[in-house]
Protein backbone atom coordinates (compact mmCIF):
# COMPACT_ATOMS: atom_id res chain seq x y z
CA UNK A 1 0.00 0.00 0.00
CA UNK A 2 1.48 3.15 -0.88
CA UNK A 3 0.82 5.97 1.81
CA UNK A 4 4.18 7.51 2.34
CA UNK A 5 6.66 9.14 -0.57
CA UNK A 6 9.18 6.58 0.26
CA UNK A 7 6.47 4.20 -0.39
CA UNK A 8 5.87 5.74 -3.82
CA UNK A 9 9.85 5.95 -4.64
CA UNK A 10 10.02 2.25 -3.76
CA UNK A 11 8.06 1.41 -6.75
CA UNK A 12 8.69 3.04 -9.78
CA UNK A 13 6.80 0.52 -11.84
CA UNK A 14 3.90 2.13 -10.79
CA UNK A 15 4.44 5.49 -11.67
CA UNK A 16 5.52 5.11 -15.35
CA UNK A 17 7.69 7.79 -17.09
CA UNK A 18 5.59 8.37 -20.43
CA UNK A 19 9.27 8.82 -22.46
CA UNK A 20 11.14 6.21 -20.63
CA UNK A 21 9.76 3.14 -19.41
CA UNK A 22 12.29 1.87 -17.45
CA UNK A 23 11.80 4.65 -15.03
CA UNK A 24 9.40 6.40 -12.90
CA UNK A 25 8.16 9.97 -13.29
CA UNK A 26 7.44 12.94 -10.56
CA UNK A 27 5.81 15.49 -12.16
CA UNK A 28 6.43 19.16 -11.23
CA UNK A 29 5.43 22.52 -11.68
CA UNK A 30 6.10 24.84 -14.75
CA UNK A 31 8.83 27.39 -14.53
CA UNK A 32 8.29 30.60 -12.78
CA UNK A 33 6.07 28.68 -10.23
CA UNK A 34 7.48 28.35 -6.46
CA UNK A 35 6.82 25.14 -6.43
CA UNK A 36 8.92 23.91 -9.20
CA UNK A 37 11.71 24.59 -6.94
CA UNK A 38 10.41 23.12 -3.75
CA UNK A 39 9.50 19.84 -5.61
CA UNK A 40 12.89 19.87 -7.66
CA UNK A 41 14.67 20.06 -3.45
CA UNK A 42 12.62 17.52 -2.31
CA UNK A 43 13.13 15.14 -5.18
CA UNK A 44 16.80 15.34 -4.29
CA UNK A 45 16.56 15.11 -0.83
CA UNK A 46 14.54 12.13 -1.38
CA UNK A 47 17.53 10.52 -3.79
CA UNK A 48 14.74 10.14 -6.36
CA UNK A 49 17.03 9.63 -8.97
CA UNK A 50 18.92 7.10 -7.73
CA UNK A 51 15.43 5.32 -7.11
CA UNK A 52 15.14 5.17 -10.75
CA UNK A 53 12.75 8.59 -11.12
CA UNK A 54 13.26 10.60 -13.44
CA UNK A 55 11.57 14.69 -12.58
CA UNK A 56 8.95 15.79 -15.53
CA UNK A 57 8.79 19.37 -14.75
CA UNK A 58 5.30 20.65 -16.82
CA UNK A 59 5.12 23.43 -19.58
CA UNK A 60 2.01 24.89 -17.57
CA UNK A 61 -0.59 24.26 -15.26
CA UNK A 62 -2.63 23.06 -18.20
CA UNK A 63 -0.45 20.31 -18.84
CA UNK A 64 -0.06 19.17 -14.91
CA UNK A 65 -3.47 18.72 -15.03
CA UNK A 66 -3.48 16.63 -18.66
CA UNK A 67 -0.80 14.29 -17.09
CA UNK A 68 -3.87 13.40 -14.33
CA UNK A 69 -6.14 12.93 -16.72
CA UNK A 70 -4.31 10.78 -19.19
CA UNK A 71 -3.26 8.89 -15.61
CA UNK A 72 -6.77 8.14 -15.31
CA UNK A 73 -7.78 7.23 -18.81
CA UNK A 74 -4.74 4.56 -19.05
CA UNK A 75 -5.37 3.60 -15.30
CA UNK A 76 -1.79 4.43 -14.72
CA UNK A 77 -0.18 5.59 -11.60
CA UNK A 78 0.83 9.18 -11.03
CA UNK A 79 2.85 11.05 -8.90
CA UNK A 80 4.07 14.41 -8.58
CA UNK A 81 3.02 17.77 -7.01
CA UNK A 82 -0.74 19.32 -6.58
CA UNK A 83 -2.61 21.37 -4.34
CA UNK A 84 -5.91 22.16 -3.46
CA UNK A 85 -8.88 23.01 -3.66
CA UNK A 86 -9.20 22.77 -7.73
CA UNK A 87 -11.76 21.73 -10.07
CA UNK A 88 -9.24 18.38 -10.73
CA UNK A 89 -8.93 16.94 -7.39
CA UNK A 90 -12.77 17.48 -7.45
CA UNK A 91 -12.76 15.35 -10.57
CA UNK A 92 -10.22 12.95 -9.89
CA UNK A 93 -9.84 10.59 -6.45
CA UNK A 94 -5.79 11.06 -5.63
CA UNK A 95 -4.25 10.74 -1.82
CA UNK A 96 -1.99 12.85 -0.33
CA UNK A 97 1.11 11.06 0.47
CA UNK A 98 2.56 11.72 3.91
CA UNK A 99 6.53 12.50 3.56
CA UNK A 100 7.47 10.79 6.76
CA UNK A 101 8.57 13.84 8.47
CA UNK A 102 7.49 16.51 10.51
CA UNK A 103 7.42 20.45 8.23
CA UNK A 104 10.49 21.88 9.42
CA UNK A 105 9.95 25.81 8.86
CA UNK A 106 13.52 26.83 8.87
CA UNK A 107 14.70 24.06 6.53
CA UNK A 108 12.07 25.08 4.43
CA UNK A 109 13.02 28.79 4.17
CA UNK A 110 16.72 28.31 3.80
CA UNK A 111 16.96 25.43 1.46
CA UNK A 112 13.81 24.06 0.09
CA UNK A 113 12.24 26.69 -1.37
CA UNK A 114 15.20 28.03 -2.41
CA UNK A 115 17.23 27.74 -5.91
CA UNK A 116 20.68 25.88 -6.09
CA UNK A 117 20.35 24.65 -2.66
CA UNK A 118 23.24 22.28 -2.52
CA UNK A 119 22.35 19.68 0.24
CA UNK A 120 18.37 19.66 0.78
CA UNK A 121 16.76 17.42 3.30
CA UNK A 122 13.87 15.62 3.72
CA UNK A 123 10.89 17.81 4.75
CA UNK A 124 7.10 18.00 4.65
CA UNK A 125 5.18 21.09 2.50
CA UNK A 126 4.23 24.02 5.19
CA UNK A 127 0.25 23.88 5.73
CA UNK A 128 -1.33 26.97 4.21
CA UNK A 129 -4.25 28.49 6.24
CA UNK A 130 -7.03 30.28 5.68
CA UNK A 131 -8.67 32.55 7.64
CA UNK A 132 -12.13 35.21 7.83
CA UNK A 133 -11.33 38.39 9.01
CA UNK A 134 -13.69 41.33 10.09
CA UNK A 135 -13.30 44.76 10.97
CA UNK A 136 -13.52 45.82 14.56
CA UNK A 137 -16.51 47.56 14.46
CA UNK A 138 -18.28 44.52 12.70
CA UNK A 139 -16.95 42.24 15.27
CA UNK A 140 -18.06 44.95 17.87
CA UNK A 141 -21.00 45.36 16.89
CA UNK A 142 -22.25 42.12 17.24
CA UNK A 143 -25.04 40.18 16.01
CA UNK A 144 -26.03 37.67 13.35
CA UNK A 145 -22.95 39.31 11.31
CA UNK A 146 -20.04 38.34 13.17
CA UNK A 147 -21.98 34.85 14.33
CA UNK A 148 -21.89 34.13 10.80
CA UNK A 149 -18.43 35.13 10.02
CA UNK A 150 -16.98 32.90 13.02
CA UNK A 151 -19.54 29.94 11.52
CA UNK A 152 -18.51 29.72 7.91
CA UNK A 153 -16.03 27.23 6.84
CA UNK A 154 -15.67 24.42 4.20
CA UNK A 155 -13.26 21.76 3.60
CA UNK A 156 -10.99 21.54 0.87
CA UNK A 157 -12.92 18.30 -0.54
CA UNK A 158 -16.39 20.51 -0.74
CA UNK A 159 -14.64 23.61 -2.73
CA UNK A 160 -12.88 20.92 -5.25
CA UNK A 161 -16.32 19.04 -6.09
CA UNK A 162 -17.84 22.42 -6.16
CA UNK A 163 -15.07 23.61 -8.89
CA UNK A 164 -15.38 20.35 -11.08
CA UNK A 165 -18.79 20.64 -11.20
CA UNK A 166 -18.80 24.52 -12.41
CA UNK A 167 -15.88 23.42 -15.00
CA UNK A 168 -17.90 20.59 -16.05
CA UNK A 169 -20.88 22.55 -16.07
CA UNK A 170 -19.61 26.05 -17.55
CA UNK A 171 -21.15 27.33 -14.58
CA UNK A 172 -21.12 30.75 -13.48
CA UNK A 173 -20.18 32.13 -9.82
CA UNK A 174 -23.87 32.50 -9.40
CA UNK A 175 -24.92 29.24 -10.96
CA UNK A 176 -22.02 27.86 -8.92
CA UNK A 177 -23.66 29.58 -5.81
CA UNK A 178 -27.00 28.18 -6.29
CA UNK A 179 -25.94 24.56 -6.84
CA UNK A 180 -24.04 24.86 -3.59
CA UNK A 181 -26.62 25.94 -1.70
CA UNK A 182 -29.09 23.87 -3.55
CA UNK A 183 -26.64 20.50 -2.81
CA UNK A 184 -24.99 21.33 0.06
CA UNK A 185 -27.31 22.68 2.79
CA UNK A 186 -25.54 19.91 5.72
CA UNK A 187 -22.30 22.50 5.11
CA UNK A 188 -24.09 25.92 5.00
CA UNK A 189 -26.98 25.27 7.12
CA UNK A 190 -24.75 25.59 10.34
CA UNK A 191 -23.58 28.71 9.45
CA UNK A 192 -27.32 30.68 10.23
CA UNK A 193 -30.16 30.62 12.51
CA UNK A 194 -33.06 27.98 11.54
CA UNK A 195 -34.96 30.82 10.68
CA UNK A 196 -32.25 32.20 8.11
CA UNK A 197 -31.93 28.56 6.82
CA UNK A 198 -35.68 28.16 5.76
CA UNK A 199 -36.04 31.62 4.29
CA UNK A 200 -32.84 30.60 1.91
CA UNK A 201 -34.87 26.84 1.00
CA UNK A 202 -38.23 29.01 0.35
CA UNK A 203 -36.30 31.46 -1.92
CA UNK A 204 -34.62 28.86 -4.00
CA UNK A 205 -37.78 26.98 -4.40
CA UNK A 206 -39.75 29.93 -5.54
CA UNK A 207 -36.71 31.25 -8.12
Amino acid sequence: EIRTVEDALARPDLFPNPSDGSKGAVHNCPEGWNCRISTENLFKAFDGENKSFSLINSESGAELDASIAQAFETNTGWLGYYWAPTATLGKYDMVRLSFGVPHDQDEWNACTSQRDCEDPQPNAWPRSEVYTVMTDEIFRRGGEVPRYLSKRSWSNATVNMMLAWMVENRASIDEGARHFLENYGDVWEDWVTPAAAIKVRNHLANS
